[in-house]
């Protein structure tokens, strides 16, 4: 999205740091949403625009891993609404240290997926990592839409918040 809270220059500066490398022909960057079109970007970033909600999952069906990146600030004090939407489509996913993130991941095991330094050089070397191990890639894509079935669904909040009314009661 075009929100001033995506890391859209992490994901054009890795990009293109990728592109540059032996391995450019492995990896694709594809944008949905309302973000600014950056006036060059790598052959491997491809911009689409916006996207009807109802054809995310289309889209997402296509991909192997979804990139939740934002910028320290106000995105601290919302919900990653994205990271349940790679989730729930099956992704593995890289992020940045959002505090909701951060306690999703430690609990899928998967803090190493969470970017320290939010440098280009360190997203494109998980990327490499996820790459040259296709069942590790796997295992976090079952892992993450799993939790979603189990846990981070609409239900399941019902019926957590069912729960604490009848303690009150």
């Amino acid at each position: 999205g075009g929100l001033s809270w995506h890391n859209l220059d992490l994901v054009l500066e890795t990009a293109d740091r990728l592109y540059s490398s032996a391995r450019s022909c492995q990896f694709s960057f594809h944008i949905l949403g309302q973000a600014e079109r950056p006036s060059t970007h790598p052959p491997n970033v491809h911009i689409h625009g916006g996207v009807a909600y109802q054809e995310v999952p289309n889209w997402l069906a296509a991909m192997d891993i979804g990139l939740c990146l934002y910028r320290p600030g106000p995105a601290d004090y919302g919900s990653p609404l994205k990271l349940f939407d790679y989730l729930s489509s099956g992704l593995a996913v890289i992020g940045t240290p959002h505090p909701q993130m951060r306690q999703i991941f430690r609990q899928l095991d998967q803090t190493d997926l969470i970017l320290s330094e939010g440098s280009p050089e360190e997203l494109a070397h998980i990327l490499e990592k996820l790459a040259d191990d296709r069942e590790r890639l796997r295992r976090l894509r079952e892992a993450g839409r799993n939790a979603v079935l189990d846990q981070y669904n609409w239900q399941a909040a019902v019926r957590a918040i069912y729960q604490e009314i009848e303690k009150i009661c």
